[in-house]
């Protein structure tokens, strides 16, 4: 009966640890279209499965050209597929419009590129091509 006690104590000390899936890494920069930056939108990051990474993805916003992330929602490094959208920042004065998009209208198509991050918080600075 002790060894159940104790095998239970042990079984339930672990539940709730935050310490759980693959170490995430900080990760910031800038984002620009036409040279000048992104006054909104987001990043996300996905490991690239087709070249042997796996793990969470995370979602960073950017406002004002710029975006980051903490390192318990940043990125596990390696081969990463990148989208950004971003949207011009002006309130439309169309109420509907408005409504659907409070951060603004598309400034681009989203945009992907793929990319090699380090295993370690880093900065990676982003230029949306003009389309």
């Amino acid at each position: 009966m002790a060894a159940l006690v104790l095998f239970s104590a042990t079984l339930f000390s672990d539940c709730g640890s935050s310490e759980s899936g693959p170490t995430r890494y900080e990760i910031s920069g800038k984002v620009t279209y036409a040279r000048q930056p992104v006054p909104h939108g987001e990043i996300a990051f996905e490991p690239d499965s087709v070249k042997g990474n796996s793990g969470p993805a995370t979602i960073a916003v950017i406002e004002n050209g710029e975006y980051k992330t903490t390192a318990e929602k940043g990125t596990i490094g390696g081969a990463m597929i990148v989208r950004i959208n971003g949207l011009d920042g002006k309130t439309p004065t169309d109420k509907t419009l408005a409504y659907t998009n409070p951060h603004g209208l598309e400034l681009f198509p989203d945009f992907t590129t793929e990319i090699e991050l380090p295993k370690e918080n880093s900065t990676k600075d982003f230029e949306v091509p003009k389309q």
